[in-house]
């Protein structure tokens, strides 16, 4: 990588681990005219996959109550 080089940085999270493969066809074809950074977040608690109702109204109702999952 050369100082007049390009970057992209690309921060995101993925519960099924299907983003990334979006991502990477998304920037298929600026890979030679960029340098592209990834950075995946992960929260400190895996959420389960694929949720139950119990898991996914639980999330709901932390969202309405502020109460935010935290992340590494």
């Amino acid at each position: 990588m050369t100082d007049s080089t390009k970057r992209i940085a690309v921060i995101y999270y993925s519960q099924s681990g299907q983003l990334r493969n979006i991502i990477d066809n998304l920037l298929t074809g600026l890979t030679d005219d960029y340098h592209i950074d990834f950075l995946k977040i992960t929260p400190e608690v895996e959420f389960p996959f694929p949720w139950n109702a119990w898991n996914f109204f639980e999330r709901c109702l932390n969202v309405f109550w502020k109460k935010a999952a935290r992340f590494i």
